[in-house]
């Protein structure tokens, strides 16, 4: 569960952090904003269509390993940026590839960390999990007890 919880943390923090820094690294090496615009839309038109996916995907497969795809793509696509490989002055479709691992990875993340939550709020340690976002600070945990039923 720890690992769950450190994995979505990173996973949004990656890819937010490229929300508002992006733009501003492009802005400075003279894009103009038009491809400014399509390369930061980029993600969100590639987590849509992926995102329709995912479910059937999560079915098929199995949470763990749609989650553990998300998440290696999502990384994938921050580190690219964040070690330099890919800069903001690199051709557009460069920057693209990139939205499009972001995109793509956020998408299978996130239904894949609801899809296991259940697993574990009613597994057979009677722990329950209650997740009211996806940020992880939000999860909170409380042990059942068979005298008292769950709130």
């Amino acid at each position: 569960m720890i690992r769950l919880v450190l994995g979505m943390g990173l996973a949004q923090s990656g890819f937010h952090a490229f929300i508002a820094s992006l733009p501003l690294a492009m802005v400075a090496v003279g894009r103009p904003d038009d491809e400014i615009g399509a390369i930061m839309g980029s993600a969100a038109v590639f987590n849509l269509m992926a995102a329709l996916a995912a479910g059937g995907l999560i079915d098929r497969y199995g949470g763990r390993l749609v989650y553990t795809v998300g998440t290696t793509l999502l990384a994938s696509g921050s580190l690219l940026l964040a070690l330099g490989i890919v800069n903001a002055d690199d051709p557009a479709p460069m920057l693209v590839l990139v939205r499009l691992l972001q995109g793509v990875g956020l998408a299978g993340v996130l239904p894949a960390v609801a899809s296991l939550v259940p697993a574990w709020s009613l597994g057979p340690g009677c722990r329950r999990l209650w997740l009211s976002s996806a940020w992880p600070p939000t999860c909170q945990w409380q042990s059942c007890h068979p005298s008292r039923s769950p709130s």
